[in-house]
């Protein structure tokens, strides 16, 4: 199959300078077209003399890679051919998207508390449904908020007891031979790759990962590892061992989305001289394979155009930490009760709070990015209101902030937004190349065009617009200059059915809910259910549901089909793969005896497919195409003016 590049909040009120995260989330799901089944305009399809619509852009499948057992191939001997994770691939290959999401998933442990580890009982809190299936955690004293950086003291991964497991060679090496293999398979399948890496709370304590502050350069706890060495140098090491694969056989350039994590707002607001570096290490890594393989020059630039290495964030919390503060609120990822076949149904963690509290302030701290504790434990204070707005607008108007405080880890509160911050975040968006967000915003239940909110405080237009330079020098070379403004990407995308609690919904394990309405989940789309498929948890049992989430489905395909509005475009669009999000049935345990998340009527596949074969996927071409975001093929949204 060739390849070719495919595409992929609630509003505080118009032009609020803390909605820099609408800018990322809300503007492209607020421009879903059209109620119920319509008629999807293609691109080229222009009426008269209206000039032809952009290119559609593809809805497409992720991966998640939450433990050794996603990763780990079933055979114990070489040759090693196959894992959960390549099973994945194959079900999202038969949804004809030219890209695939994949999300790598380790954990982190606070200082003070130890690994987890299953208990019938003890003083321990609950684990998130995700990680034990409802069972109690057994762990050690101390909780997490305050003391800086030293509040983490490792880095984990999740082994298949459940257990969180220090990394090792042994074990840095299996997940960069596991992930190469399910790359290798892939790319084989004619797909992009795309990444968007995730840390969790594995201590139990159940943090939202947002408003964890680390560096992610320096090595934590006894195995000395770092952010970068458990988890992007082994992605990019073995995504770059795929591109030379295919750079010796002669095939074509593969396109590649690595970002360097996903809804980790704190560490790199805090860090972002550090993330700056780790940008253009991670191009140089991704390309040092085929330099290495004795490529030729024009293969390296060729596969240079189409190697993209960006962030991810939240759709409307990038200056929130720890929303809600309650156990159970902390998560935004899941691990469900995956491989035993517990019951699942714990609401999406932290993702519940996430539309309630608004953060705003300064920091100070890592390369000059945010810190401090104590006004607010819930919630992490990066800047004064207008302070990310101010890096290209008016920085004189947004340089005053109270003093601040000490902290760090996952509390903080306000603190100094001090010049050399405010140019190494600038720096920081100028040389991403993309910016991608987790798309929930709220909907009305009969959401319509018109109704596309044309005042979103959009903090980060400005920035996603700026003319960026090209990269500095890497290990494989110069690469080509990026060109163009950064591209958007909605790394999350989906409608998960829960409900907001109280006497609405049916009452699910740990007193999470799902939604009884369809206005109930449009209200909260990151709201949903965990774990393996049973009827009890399935948001969309009954009929009326049912019914809503195709027609959700539908208004958002045609929407993605043409685009509307002035230019902020959306390249790619990637449905969130686990739990009740789960619409396409990649995760295993989304369908079960029992039944399906899947919903068969989902005409994503369809849509993929003449998305192609009109040539309207975004970005052109695999074999040298720049795709920006501002090329033809990207669903608009109309920017705040």
């Amino acid at each position: 199959m060739a390849r070719s590049e495919g595409p992929r909040c609630r509003p505080r009120g118009p032009g609020s300078a803390l909605m820099l995260p609408a800018a990322l989330g809300l503007v492209a799901l607020l421009a879903l077209t059209g109620p119920g089944l319509l008629r999807v305009a293609w691109a080229g399809e222009g009426d008269g003399d209206q000039p032809p619509r952009p290119p559609a852009v593809e809805m497409a499948p992720s991966v998640m890679v939450v433990g050794s057992w996603d990763w780990a191939p079933y055979q114990k001997e070489p040759p090693f051919t196959s894992s959960r994770c390549t099973d994945m691939v194959d079900r999202s290959a038969a949804l004809a998207a030219s890209v695939i999401n994949l999300v790598p998933t380790h954990y982190w442990l606070p200082a003070g508390r130890a690994a987890p580890r299953p208990s019938g009982a003890g003083s321990g809190g609950w684990a998130p449904g995700w990680l034990l299936g409802g069972r109690r955690l057994q762990a050690a004293g101390g909780e997490a908020g305050g003391g800086g950086d030293d509040h983490v003291s490792k880095f984990c991964y999740m082994d298949g007891a459940r257990a969180c497991r220090p990394f090792n060679d042994k074990a840095v090496r299996s997940f960069r031979e596991g992930m190469e293999l399910c790359f290798r398979h892939a790319v084989r399948a004619g797909m992009g790759i795309a990444l968007v890496p995730h840390l969790d709370d594995g201590s139990g304590a159940d943090h939202w990962r947002n408003g964890l502050v680390f560096d992610p350069l320096r090595p934590y706890g006894p195995s000395s590892a770092s952010y970068a060495g458990a988890m992007l140098q082994p992605l990019a090491e073995a995504l770059a061992a795929v591109l030379a694969g295919e750079a010796a056989r002669g095939a074509g350039p593969v396109p590649v989305w690595f970002s360097l994590q996903g809804e980790m707002s704190a560490t790199v607001l805090r860090y972002p001289a550090e993330y700056k570096s780790l940008l253009e290490d991670m191009r140089g890594r991704l390309l040092a394979g085929l330099l290495q393989g004795g490529a030729s020059a024009q293969a390296l630039e060729a596969q240079g155009k189409v190697t993209r290495v960006g962030l991810s964030f939240n759709f409307n919390k990038l200056l929130d930490a720890q929303p809600g503060g309650d156990p159970g609120q902390g998560q935004g990822q899941a691990q469900g009760d995956q491989q035993g076949g517990q019951q699942g149904g714990v609401a999406k963690q932290g993702e519940a709070s996430k539309q309630e509290a608004s953060g705003a302030g300064g920091g100070s701290g890592g390369s000059g990015g945010s810190g401090g504790s104590g006004e607010d434990s819930s919630r992490l204070r990066l800047f004064r209101p207008g302070g990310l707005r101010g890096l290209l607008e008016d920085p004189a108007s947004t340089a005053g902030a109270s003093e601040a405080a000490d902290g760090g880890g996952v509390d903080g509160a306000w603190g100094s937004f001090s010049g050399s911050a405010r140019s190494a975040l600038d720096a920081l968006f100028r040389a991403a190349d993309f910016v991608g967000v987790s798309a929930y915003a709220p909907v009305k239940e009969d959401f319509k065009p018109e109704e596309v909110r044309r005042e979103v405080g959009l903090d980060l237009a400005a920035l996603m617009a700026a003319p960026r330079p090209a990269p500095a020098p890497s290990p494989a070379g110069p690469l080509p200059a990026p060109g163009g403004p950064a591209q958007l990407h909605y790394s999350e995308f989906g409608l998960g059915g829960g409900g907001a609690g109280g006497l609405t919904g049916r009452l699910l394990p740990q007193n999470h809910r799902v939604a009884s309405t369809p206005a109930e989940a449009v209200a909260a789309p990151y709201r949903g259910v965990w774990g393996s498929y049973r009827p009890f948890t399935d948001p969309w049992s009954n009929r009326e549901m049912r019914r809503y989430l195709r027609s959700y489905y539908d208004r958002s395909l045609a929407w993605l089909a043409g685009g509307s509005g002035p230019q902020r475009s959306v390249t790619h669009c990637f449905v969130w793969g686990m739990g009740s999000w789960d619409v396409l049935g990649i995760y295993p345990e989304s369908t079960t005896p029992q039944g399906t998340f899947k919903d068969d009527q989902a005409a994503v596949a369809a849509h993929n497919k003449a998305a192609r074969e009109r040539g309207g996927v975004q970005g052109g071409s695999a074999a040298g195409s720049s795709g920006n975001s501002t090329a033809a093929g990207a669903a608009t949204v109309e920017p705040a003016k």
